[in-house]
């Protein structure tokens, strides 16, 4: 069984919200809704920094990281994350 879940998130879907519900149900059948989760909110450069920090507000009792591939913005923030739980 995984220590952590690396939850990414579409920030461009309108619908994201339903789509983490969705994943957060199959977890459940799987059980494993108990399990640590990161959610990685992708395409920040889709989205106007209002609803960044709408998110941000939001998701304030989940463990979060945002993430733009194309410009790599957040990579670091996410690697720096999963070397701190590979050293822990």
């Amino acid at each position: 069984m995984p220590d952590i879940i690396f939850h990414v998130i579409d920030l461009s879907n309108d619908d994201f919200r339903q789509q983490i519900k969705t994943v957060e149900s199959v977890l459940k059948e799987l059980e494993l809704e108990e399990k640590k989760q990161l959610y990685i909110f992708n395409k920040i450069d889709l989205v106007p920094q209002l609803k960044i920090d709408l998110i941000k507000s939001e998701f304030i009792e989940k463990e979060f990281i945002f993430i733009e591939s194309k410009s790599k913005a957040g990579i670091k923030n996410l690697l720096d994350y999963i070397t701190k739980k590979i050293n822990t």
